[in-house]
């Protein structure tokens, strides 16, 4: 008898069948306590406080998330602690989700999103949800940075019109392109969407064209040349989900803490297990290593331990946009400049943040 039919009837695995007891010392015992930088120094702390702090960490949603990037926020903490620990701990507690089996996935071929910088590639889509009052649904627009991740701008309304993206896009020129100086510093900005009306409107085509913003369309049926704005939809339609909103003022007041909670506290795999706002920061002190593989995959490195990002830099904390003194980041505009187009009024309809 074949030993794969053998060990299919008597249900045991390769891994059993091959398996050699080793004799002598069976591995390192499990540890009680965890080291932690506290006030400069590093202490000794029980386990039973970790713990503690992962409980903490699962009741917010924002940071309700694997071991991976649990063991991440604890090292942000201080805590000098490992993924498979982290696992351990979790296991223990119970707090681990189930695996899920992977599902077929079909990989865009071309044109793959490998921004080089902040503000190099952003996205921008519109997502739905249904008010009750009114017997129709509501529509968010969001425009994101696919390099840190940032929701740059968020807006609302039961309408969401051509005049509207123009008017997110007066923000976001406003905000975060003018003071980066981007056109006197000759710096690419492309724009992603897909074919909606609103995007492909004449009016938003010539707005872009006359503020130097190269706006690209995704093909008809392909949602992963726009993978980055699609996957943050994933995140916000599940948060949706745990809501029913009865009019545009209660959808306002449930979007803004989940778009303040995405920024300043979900950690992303993509971006060196930080989020966004801290990515940004880590970004522009010269923290952060990017690298591109054989495959076009574009991923980060932390230059330095978890544990000192935060402890190490107090201002970090609690600041939405920390750059160097000096950078073009700093400069402040005084009235409209080369990049800014007049303002299109706000529709009583919408509410933005």
């Amino acid at each position: 008898m074949q030993r794969k039919t053998a060990l299919t009837i008597t249900g045991v695995t390769r891994h059993q069948y091959y398996h050699k007891p080793q004799a002598g010392k069976g591995g390192r015992p499990l540890t009680c306590c965890t080291d932690q930088l506290h006030e400069g120094r590093v202490v000794s702390v029980p386990d039973s406080e970790v713990v503690a702090r992962i409980h903490e960490l699962k009741s917010d949603p924002d940071t309700d998330c694997g071991y991976q990037k649990t063991a991440r926020l604890l090292m942000l903490d201080g805590y000098y602690i490992g993924p498979k620990k982290t696992q351990r701990l979790m296991g223990e507690e119970d707090l681990l989700a189930p695996r899920r089996k992977a599902a077929k996935r079909t990989y865009v071929k071309y044109r793959v999103v490998t921004p080089e910088r902040p503000l190099h590639v952003l996205e921008m889509d519109i997502k739905s949800k249904w008010v009750t009052s009114e017997r129709r649904s509501g529509y968010i627009l969001t425009i994101l940075d696919t390099f840190t991740r940032q929701a740059l701008y968020w807006q609302a309304g039961l309408s969401m019109t051509q005049h509207q993206v123009t008017h997110a896009w007066d923000q976001v020129i406003k905000h975060h392109l003018q003071p980066a100086d981007l056109l006197n510093r000759k710096l690419h900005v492309e724009v992603r969407s897909d074919n909606g009306p609103q995007f492909i409107a004449s009016m938003v085509q010539g707005y872009f064209k006359d503020n130097h913003l190269h706006h690209v369309f995704t093909h008809p049926y392909t949602p992963q040349e726009n993978g980055h704005i699609e996957s943050f939809h994933a995140i916000l339609g599940a948060y949706l989900d745990r809501h029913t909103i009865w009019d545009l003022d209660q959808l306002i007041a449930v979007l803004g803490p989940f778009y303040a909670g995405y920024n300043g506290k979900r950690v992303h795999g993509s971006t060196a297990y930080l989020w966004p706002d801290l990515f940004e920061q880590a970004w522009h002190r010269g923290l952060i290593q990017r690298t591109v593989d054989s495959r076009n995959r574009v991923k980060f490195k932390l230059l330095v331990p978890y544990q000192e990002l935060l402890s190490g830099c107090r201002s970090l904390k609690g600041v939405s946009c920390l750059i160097p003194t000096g950078s073009p980041y700093h400069q402040q505009v005084s009235g409209p400049g080369s990049l800014l187009t007049p303002s299109v009024t706000q529709s009583p309809s919408v509410v933005s943040c």
